[in-house]
């Protein structure tokens, strides 16, 4: 099997190179999931079932890092953060352009200008995730697979039966179950439990070993569970990722798709840094006021038509990052080479 991209930000230039195309466009239908999720959550009408088991879209993205593994290199972390910085910049300047944040040497402008750049939570719980991915990676090349259940298990646990308990429980008995930091869907751990699981999916060889039978027999029921328990936490959510992802590796994807996904793949991140912000969820707010509650057009319609255009809007915004980026590639590329090449020097690799 050819490999895939190892984190959100994959590339980098304009131009995406050649590769297995199920992955890039499991990654394009996930963040158009996402967007689809956000145009329910952030309206202010009722809130379907539905967006419990969209909440899987966001599992599936670190399914597909678990998948192919995180070769921790300082360079990813930067070029996570650079697009971050790229992105929330752009929201900084459209809150200033409309008014919502006022210019001025403050320290209210200042922490505004820091939380656009640096305060989503996806983007700190997934650097987190990496920079504990080598530890994950460790046990599992080294640990014979008969061993692995004893050692992973109880990690395991503390994401998908004690986080998810408290995530699952009603609210007015969710006090009964003890808390503690990093137990929460938000959370760097969070992240790192679904890539264990991926990791696991990979070294055990689960796709051979599935029929289509026996996936759509495991999938089925756990996408239904996910109307009712779906949320970051949830082993549900974390089997519809990994079930949908094994669907799409099985698909004959058309070459014109696997090429076209490979061109916006390197702008998924970008779509999600774009709309997730004071700015995105208002104009979702304001398009679902217009059109359903002005001019009575049906919610259930709504809803798609305004993912479309958040994910077309936010795809377009992103050109000018790609295109500065692959025609600045000579300049930064090098030094971060550089910075991989010292890094591995000081902390070999086995």
């Amino acid at each position: 099997m050819t490999t895939a991209p190892d984190s959100l930000t994959h590339g980098g230039g304009y131009h995406a190179s050649r590769r297995d195309p199920a992955p890039e466009i499991y990654r394009v239908a996930l963040m158009f999931g996402i967007c689809l999720l956000h145009s329910f959550e952030q309206g202010w009408h009722d809130v379907p079932p539905i967006t419990k088991a969209l909440r899987a879209c966001v599992v599936g993205f670190v399914f597909i890092s678990g998948w192919y593994g995180i070769r921790f290199r300082p360079s990813k972390l930067i070029r996570l953060y650079a697009t971050a910085v790229a992105c929330g910049a752009l929201v900084f300047a459209a809150e200033a352009a409309l008014g919502t944040v006022a210019l001025a040497p403050t320290l209210a402008c200042a922490k505004r200008l820091w939380v656009d750049l640096f305060g989503y939570w996806f983007l700190n719980a997934y650097a987190l995730m990496m920079l504990l991915a080598p530890l994950v990676d460790a046990v599992l090349e080294r640990v014979p697979p008969r061993l692995l259940p004893g050692i992973l298990a109880p990690f395991l646990a503390a994401t998908f039966l004690w986080a998810f308990a408290r995530s699952a429980a009603p609210h007015e008995l969710a006090w009964l179950i003890p808390s503690a930091e990093g137990l929460s869907a938000n959370a760097g751990l969070t992240l790192l439990a679904t890539y264990v699981v991926a990791r696991l999916c990979r070294r055990l060889d689960v796709a051979a070993r599935l029929t289509h039978r026996n996936l759509l027999l495991l999938l089925l029921p756990a996408l239904a569970a996910t109307l009712l328990f779906g949320n970051y936490t949830s082993p549900f959510s974390v089997a519809v990722a990994a079930g949908v992802f094994l669907l799409f590796l099985r698909v004959p994807w058309p070459d014109w798709l696997g090429r076209a996904a490979s061109f916006l793949g390197p702008s998924m991140f970008a779509v999600y840094l774009l709309h997730t912000n004071r700015v995105g969820f208002d104009a979702i707010i304001r398009l679902e006021v217009t059109l359903i509650d002005d001019r009575g057009w049906n919610a259930w319609c709504v809803y798609p038509l305004v993912a479309a255009l958040l994910f077309c809007a936010t795809l377009l915004l992103d050109q000018p990052r790609r295109l500065i980026a692959h025609a600045t590639r000579p300049l930064w590329a090098p030094l971060l080479n550089a910075l991989d090449t010292r890094w591995a020097k000081r902390l070999p690799q086995a």
